[in-house]
């Protein structure tokens, strides 16, 4: 009789441990089922489990993707942009090359046609060369600033009765009725300046017309 109440007593501490064990061991299962559903999701249509979609990857990759179009959309409208305001810029050049190209012949054309009438004038002292000059120059007319020079050399030495000028006379007559010595060498040389220029067409780069228009002026302030 105490045996059985022994076995009985142990049997009855035995489920209550059972019973304690399998709690604990479902409250765990539920937590990790919770977690599992969370990580994996649950498809209520088919009620089971399946993984769920890694998303951001996608998105990174789509993001991406979008950047890299407007990045390539905004290169495209600079470039474009670039583009026309090159070409404006050429064409604005072509333009003002062509009219200072054009603005130049009609400049040079109205100067020798004054230069060729003043063959016909009878009195060297009614050209106005000074502004002829200041024109010739402005149009980089160099063969007719130095004509100009030449005729403004006669004009001064005519003006101080060194010379007496006419239509008909030579360079050479001028030369001859120069007194001073000096200023007769200088003129002569002068007189060849032009003719090498004038009718030698003689080719003008900058320094050597800078010292031939220099030779001119000189001479003129020393006539003065």
């Amino acid at each position: 009789m105490r045996l059985s109440i022994t076995f009985i007593s142990s049997l009855f501490l035995l489920l209550c441990s059972t019973s304690t064990t399998l709690t604990g061991q479902q409250d765990v299962s539920q937590e990790a089922y919770e977690n599992i559903v969370d990580e994996l999701g649950y498809d209520k249509m088919h009620k089971v489990l399946r993984p769920k979609p890694d998303t951001t990857k996608e998105e990174k990759s789509k993001r991406s993707r979008r950047s890299m179009r407007n990045r390539s959309d905004e290169r495209g409208i600079l470039s474009g942009a670039y583009s026309l305001l090159a070409y404006l810029a050429i064409g604005i050049l072509v333009v003002v090359i062509l009219y200072l190209i054009f603005s130049n012949v009609s400049t040079d054309k109205k100067i020798d046609e004054m230069l060729q009438s003043i063959e016909e004038i009878e009195d060297i002292a009614d050209l106005d060369l000074e502004d002829l000059y200041a024109k010739a120059m402005a149009a980089g007319n160099r063969k007719a600033v130095i004509r100009i020079q030449f005729l403004k050399m006669l004009q001064k030495l005519s003006e101080k009765e060194i010379i007496f000028w006419e239509r008909e006379k030579t360079n050479r007559d001028y030369h001859r009725e120069i007194a001073d010595a000096t200023m007769r060498t200088e003129f002569r040389a002068l007189a060849t300046i032009y003719e090498r220029v004038w009718y030698g067409d003689e080719i003008l780069d900058k320094p050597i017309f800078d010292q031939y228009d220099g030779r001119f002026k000189d001479y003129i302030k020393q006539v003065s």
